[in-house]
């Protein structure tokens, strides 16, 4: 798994010294996981923290911006290492380890 690093002042990120080239929204939503990485958000939550409306959430809009955040991420959408989805509830951005 990369090291992803998130800039705030510059509203940028990066894996593995690549730049992703994120829109604002994709920037605020990978923010959102990033700082509660490990825990489960579910998407109304996750609309809420990328300061969107929880309303969209009931058309999967959600589902799209992470499909794109993951292809940018270059995560596997068959096999995600780094954005996993949890069926029924939302989606995890999976915390790195320090060892």
């Amino acid at each position: 798994m990369g090291r992803l690093i998130l800039d705030l002042a510059s509203l940028s990120a990066a894996l593995d010294g690549h730049p992703l080239g994120l829109t604002a929204y994709e920037f605020a939503l990978l923010r959102a996981l990033a700082e509660q990485a490990g825990r489960v958000l579910s998407r109304e939550r996750l609309l809420d923290l990328a300061r969107g409306n929880a309303e969209e959430a009931f058309d999967r809009s959600i589902d799209v911006r992470i499909s794109r955040l993951r292809q940018k991420l270059g995560d596997d959408p068959r096999s995600p290492r780094l954005l996993k989805t949890i069926r029924g509830y939302g989606y995890m951005l999976v915390a790195g380890d320090d060892g």
